[in-house]
């Protein structure tokens, strides 16, 4: 049997057909003892393929010769195959036969890079096409890759239909502002008449005249995020077609990275990040054949922020990350951190927030202090309602600033016992800095009053913020902080920060945005260690608070330089205030 034999006439030849019962596509044989003259052998059989491979499964007929096979080459790992289609048609992942079998209409697919999207939105459109005799557009970003997907289309419609359907060529014409426009599109006829057109979409003017289900390749990648492209097709599936977005992430503003979030859980979305591909069926070789693991090819990589998007699905910016992931590594050290988790809640009282500080966390940072040599400094980041909370606690060792506790608090918004916490920090004799920013104004206020010069209040206005965090790119850039390896809350809240433009003032705009492997957090543990490391700029004062026979002024000077311009007596009061004993 040639490749351009058709199924139809093979069956026939062999006394088989495909009918309809009862309103069903039936698969009969012919026999002269039936009513009619046809003996019913299955229902529902969806395309002439399904009918081959049970004609050929039930011993009806020989199976052809040269079927053709169509595997996609990025995964030898593909073993499945299309529901009722014989086995060696067309191979799957685990993860690619999901997406074929899903019916919803708005179809949202948030891969990894050669994770096989094109191929699989080939083949939907074929598949679909055969099914219903509907019109499908795949909507690439540019002309090569519309050329690229009508090529697989065609590869499909030849292992499916047994024909080789020729690729034609069309203009697709559209206006803008009274001025005609062309691009060149790509089609190819199925045997039922519907027709699979790959076109490139960068301009969504292109699209407004379509009718029929829509395939969008590497939507994020689209000109002003995909906007504009979504507000002109969406319309078409309120007219009972489909709609399928398929890309790997780019921005969190961009509309695939919405449509991701599935607002009110209207879509269907699948999530395939390398590890799920593995987990689906990918095989990762090297150029010699041999099986590689997800870790070998990141090493290969060596780019950790694209390994993050490009990868492990996270969406990035355009907005540019103020700490590349290079430094962030050079700040990882092997060794561990004192960690307590705080859940609170709409009901929670303060009894159950000090019931969760046991008798080990009211230790938590004097047996931190007992086991540090250097000077003890403290960060505090107070959330607004939905992020965290975070106290950290850490030693200047030379010129290095070391984080050894973290307390993270989700949920609690009594400020009070967030600054209990605080002030048992400071109690150790730490330096410290807190978010005076909107609620927390109160609380930094009297913390201050209680530890005043080793303790202040900051507001994050666009300033402060632009020199605190560039304080800390810089403390970071020098590999002047250390923090746990392998500790990722840490690691990714820090590469949420990021810098956009330089405003008028010559100083960046820093954007805190949310972090990427705990969304829960908006940079809060990253803006908590940039105060810690803003703390440890004052000069280096006693470790044990506690002066012998010194003079106050001397002793506070020797905290904090900016205390010269108090009298005597005020910086007598000080020190008592800050616990030095004169």
């Amino acid at each position: 049997m040639t490749q351009r034999t058709d199924i139809k006439d093979y069956l026939a030849a062999h006394g088989l057909r495909l009918g309809v019962r009862d309103g069903e596509r039936v698969l009969e044989e012919e026999s002269p003892r039936e009513p009619g003259g046809w003996r019913l052998v299955a229902r529902r059989v969806r395309t002439w393929a399904v009918a081959l491979q049970i004609a050929v499964t039930l011993g009806l007929c020989p199976e052809p010769k040269a079927i053709p096979v169509v595997s996609d080459t990025n995964f030898s790992g593909a073993e499945l195959a299309i529901p009722g289609h014989a086995k060696d048609i067309v191979k799957l992942t685990q993860y690619q036969l999901a997406a074929i079998n899903d019916p919803a209409r708005i179809v949202i697919l948030k891969w990894c890079r050669q994770a096989g999207k094109d191929f699989t939105a080939a083949l939907m459109a074929v598949l679909n096409g055969m099914e219903t005799g509907q019109n499908w557009y795949i909507v690439s970003l540019t002309q090569r890759q519309a050329l690229a997907t009508a090529k697989k289309a065609q590869q499909h419609a030849r292992a499916i239909e047994h024909v080789l359907p020729p690729i034609t060529e069309g203009e697709w014409g559209y206006q803008v502002d009274g001025k005609a426009f062309t691009v060149t599109s790509y089609g190819v006829r199925l045997k039922n008449g519907a027709e699979i057109v790959a076109l490139p979409g960068k301009d969504p003017d292109a699209l407004a005249g379509l009718t029929g289900n829509v395939i969008f390749t590497e939507m994020a990648l689209f000109p002003g995020g995909g906007v504009d492209h979504w507000r002109v097709v969406f319309p078409l599936a309120s007219r009972g077609f489909r709609i399928w977005a398929i890309s790997t992430p780019r921005g969190h503003d961009t509309k695939f990275a919405e449509l991701c979030r599935n607002p009110q859980g209207k879509y269907s979305v699948h999530v395939v990040d390398i590890h799920a591909a593995i987990a689906g069926g990918l095989e990762l070789t090297d150029e010699t054949g041999k099986p590689i693991t997800a870790e070998d090819l990141r090493q290969l990589y060596n780019d950790e922020q694209g390994w993050d998007r490009e990868y492990l699905c996270h969406e990035g910016d355009d907005h540019e990350a103020l700490i590349d992931w290079k430094y962030i590594n050079d700040c990882t050290s092997a060794y561990e951190i004192a960690t307590v988790n705080i859940k609170g809640g709409p009901a929670t009282t303060r009894t159950e927030y000090t019931e969760q500080c046991d008798e080990q966390q009211t230790r938590f940072f004097s047996e931190l202090r007992a086991k540090m040599t250097g000077r003890p400094v403290v960060g505090w980041d107070i959330a607004v309602t939905g992020d965290l909370s975070v106290i950290v606690y850490g030693e200047v060792l030379g010129d290095v600033v070391w984080l050894r506790g973290l307390i993270v608090m989700a949920g609690v918004d009594d400020f009070d016992y967030q600054e209990e916490l605080v002030c048992r920090a400071m109690e150790t004799g730490a330096a410290g800095v807190g978010d005076a920013s909107g609620l927390g104004r109160e609380a930094c206020q009297r913390v201050e009053k209680r530890f005043p010069v080793r303790f202040a209040g900051l507001v994050l206005s666009t300033v402060s913020k632009s020199e605190l965090f560039t304080q800390f790119r810089d403390c970071a850039q020098a590999a002047r902080l250390r923090i746990p390896q392998g500790n990722d809350l840490i690691r990714y809240d820090i590469h949420a920060l990021a810098k956009k433009g330089v405003g008028v003032a010559q100083r960046l705009q820093i954007l805190t945005l949310r972090n990427s492997t705990f969304p829960r957090s908006h940079a809060d543990v990253a803006t908590a260690l940039a105060m810690m490391v803003d703390a440890a700029q004052d000069e280096a004062g006693p470790t044990t608070w506690q002066a012998v026979g010194a003079d106050p002024a001397a002793m506070l000077r020797a905290v904090h330089p900016a205390v010269q311009q108090f009298s005597p007596e005020a910086l007598a009061q000080r020190a008592q205030g800050a616990g030095i004993m004169v």
